[in-house]
């Protein structure tokens, strides 16, 4: 399992950015990314956002330790952001459950236009 630190670190790495590079595209400061990448601090909810955008990954990946698959909510994301700005965190959390309740109910299947 890794930890939103080791992720983030990775995901710069992957993404062959250095530091000044990811401040300078999401308005974060260094001091800042440091202490995220080094676990000595823990970004807002709209900073990992922005990191999650930028790394082209889900808030889910890099927020929930056991998760691995780097996609996994990146669909949902947008939705959950616009939420979480309009609404506040509760509400966005609401609305992530029923997506995701959603997503389960569908999966694997197929509607066709008559379903």
């Amino acid at each position: 399992m890794k930890t939103l630190d080791k992720k983030l670190k990775e995901c710069r790495e992957i993404r062959g950015m250095t530091q000044l590079e990811v401040c300078e595209q999401t308005g974060i400061s260094r001091r800042a990314l440091i202490a995220y990448e080094n676990g000595q601090n823990k970004p807002r909810t709209e900073k990992i956002e922005k990191l999650a955008k930028l790394y082209r990954v889900s808030v889910k990946y890099l927020t929930d330790d056991s998760c691995v698959d780097i996609e996994e909510g990146l669909e949902t994301d947008p939705y959950v952001s616009e939420i979480r700005h309009k609404y506040g965190n509760k509400d966005a959390l609401e609305v992530e459950k029923l997506l995701l309740g959603t997503t389960a109910l569908f999966a694997g299947g197929t509607l066709s236009q008559e379903d």
